[in-house]
């Protein structure tokens, strides 16, 4: 029983030292505030009603003793928050395909002669025929939009072939 009541007496030294450390992290980074100061002069997480009273003072949230963040977000906080992770899944797709894109663009740069593929009959015809036109369609649409933003309206026409000239291929003049 004496065990007992001493370890609910004595304050645990490891958590008054975490909480402190928090507490210089937290002045560090944002300066003294009340959450750091309550940390510092009471070694202990405020109950749930100070917390909340402190993340209010704060413009913020803290934790509370019980683990959880204080005070609650309100319905817009968490509309907001469900807005901006669907920007952010959206934008993480989008990178996701302009990645795709980019390799691909890269490999087939690198491809050689197309001859070479068609000869060894190494190819799924059928999963090629139902897509290459409209894979064409698109890098032709991709490439005069590509070269009106590099190069502006004025050149609409520009092809990717490193010269500055712009116009199809084989009415160049070099």
């Amino acid at each position: 029983m004496r065990g007992r009541v001493q370890s609910e007496v004595v304050p645990d030294l490891e958590v008054i030292r975490e909480l402190r450390v928090e507490a210089d992290t937290l002045e560090a980074d944002y300066g003294p505030n009340a959450y750091s100061d309550y940390l510092r002069r009471h070694g202990r997480r405020p109950e749930v009603s100070i917390a909340a009273s402190i993340g209010r003072l704060l413009g913020g949230r803290v934790l509370a003793d019980d683990g959880s963040l204080q005070p609650p977000l309100s319905a817009a906080d968490r509309a907001a928050i469900k807005q901006n992770k669907a920007e952010r899944e959206a934008f993480r797709k989008r990178y996701e395909r302009a990645l795709g894109f980019k390799h691909a663009i890269v490999a087939l740069a690198e491809m050689g002669d197309p001859q070479e593929l068609l000869s060894d009959d190494l190819l799924d015809a059928s999963a090629i025929a139902g897509k290459l036109d409209s894979a064409v369609s698109f890098l032709e649409r991709f490439a005069r939009h590509w070269h009106v933003r590099k190069r502006g309206a004025a050149n609409e026409n520009g092809y990717c072939d490193g010269s500055d000239q712009a116009g199809p291929p084989g009415q160049r003049h070099h």
